[in-house]
C-alpha cells in the first residue's frame, strides 16, 4: 500500500524515482565548517599552490571556491 501512496503523491513512478534521486543527493552532500572554509581561504591568498590544486585537494569544485 505504501508504494501506490508514493506513486499517487508524485503522479508516476519517474516522478518518485527522480525524487528519491533528490533526496539521496541531498544526504550525500559535503557541509564545510567555518574553520574549514578559513584555512581553505587562508591557503589560496599564501598562492603555494594553484586553485584548481587547492579546490581538488579540499575536494571541492572550482565554482564554489569562487562563491
Amino acid at each position: 500500500m505504501k508504494a501506490k501512496s508514493i506513486i499517487i503523491k508524485f503522479r508516476s513512478v519517474k516522478e518518485a524515482a527522480n525524487q528519491a534521486i533528490k533526496n539521496i543527493c541531498r544526504a550525500n552532500r559535503k557541509l564545510y565548517s567555518t574553520e574549514e572554509k578559513i584555512r581553505i581561504a587562508i591557503k589560496s591568498l599564501s598562492r603555494e599552490t594553484s586553485i584548481t590544486g587547492l579546490c581538488r585537494r579540499a575536494g571541492i569544485a572550482q565554482s564554489m571556491y569562487y562563491k
